[in-house]
């Protein structure tokens, strides 16, 4: 099958497929095992992503976004903060663990080493750096 005979779905299936998912979401909080996820950018357009034990999201405008830090910015081994804590839950969300601290804003070897393996895995330049180009393919839905 090629991308020419995907059909969109029928509104009707999007409005049954958004029914379930309503319904889903309201027995898991009647039966009190929803986790609370981080707030996410105020804007319409979110979506959950594929992992609900990181709680990442699709954002329309930020792309994948975990809850920590909505830039961009340059980060490498020894960083701090949120803005490692959001390379470390995208990683995760991706099923590349950061070591036995988990999420924890530190860059250290643990880390290094799931970006190298994501950076290898996506044919990325594999330096244990999050640039730009390791940025846009981790915010990548």
């Amino acid at each position: 099958m090629n991308h020419r005979s995907w059909q969109k779905p029928k509104l009707a299936s999007t409005k049954i497929i958004t029914a379930l998912s309503a319904g889903l979401l309201t027995s898991a909080v009647l039966a009190g095992t929803a986790v609370a996820a981080p707030s996410a950018p105020s804007e319409a357009g979110t979506v959950p992503a594929a992992s609900a034990a990181v709680r990442c999201y699709v954002h329309t405008t930020i792309g994948v976004y975990c809850g920590y830090y909505t830039g961009m910015d340059y980060a490498e081994y020894g960083d701090s903060g949120p803005k490692v804590k959001e390379i470390q839950a995208l990683l995760v969300d991706y099923g590349y663990p950061v070591g036995p601290s988990g999420i924890d804003g530190e860059f250290g070897k643990d880390t290094r080493s799931a970006v190298k393996k994501y950076q290898a895995a996506f044919k990325l330049r594999v330096d244990g750096i999050v640039g730009p180009k390791t940025w846009s393919s981790l915010r990548m839905a």
